[in-house]
């Protein structure tokens, strides 16, 4: 193999030849994650997929439910517990599951201000989709009107202005984490 693990590849329906590799390199494993395949005809990729990997996969649906679920909720305080509750998975999943959407720079969390350093760390951060579009797009929130008169609107706003500010920040080759936070009335 010559890229080291984990590999993704995208649009793998296109290239079915390379199910047979794959599947000959999992079985040469115990590892798990080495691939991550993607594509977009889910039904062309699932086919090729049940025949020559059976086993040897894990579907993903119920992470799209979860990006689906945490964009309902951009410009909200983070609550983890009714994330997991909606989802039907533990905390500790829901978790895990943020770091990765806040790693690959799918959301942003909003520390709150505080000048207390340790109050910072047991507050809980705001959510921000880094892409208001991404986060309409999975709220089937599709029309200018249906924005512009939902009860969503208010926080799609507020995310475009939080990326607005860090793509700024950012652009001015500052760490933005510094610079930006918000603030809670009845905290003093």
């Amino acid at each position: 193999m010559l890229n080291q693990s984990p590999v993704t590849i995208d649009e793998v329906q296109r290239a079915p030849e390379l199910f047979r590799y794959v599947k000959m390199e999992c079985d040469q494993s115990e590892d798990k994650g080495l691939f991550c395949l993607s594509g977009s005809q889910q039904f062309v990729l699932m086919k090729n997929v049940s025949e020559t990997l059976s086993g040897r996969v894990r579907i993903m649906e119920a992470f799209w439910r979860f990006m689906i679920a945490a964009a309902a909720r951009t410009g909200e305080v983070l609550n983890y517990s009714h994330l997991a509750d909606e989802m039907g998975k533990d905390v500790s999943t829901v978790k895990k599951w943020i770091s990765i959407l806040e790693a690959s720079g799918v959301i942003y969390l909003l520390e709150p201000f505080t000048s207390n350093v340790l109050k910072r760390a047991i507050r809980a951060p705001k959510m921000y989709f880094r892409d208001t579009g991404l986060a309409c797009y999975l709220t089937r929130w599709l029309t200018a009107e249906t924005l512009a008169c939902g009860a969503f609107s208010g926080h799609i706003f507020e995310t475009f202005v939080i990326s607005e500010i860090l793509k700024s920040f950012a652009n001015a080759g500052l760490d933005y984490r510094y610079f930006v936070s918000y603030y809670r009335g009845r905290d003093r």
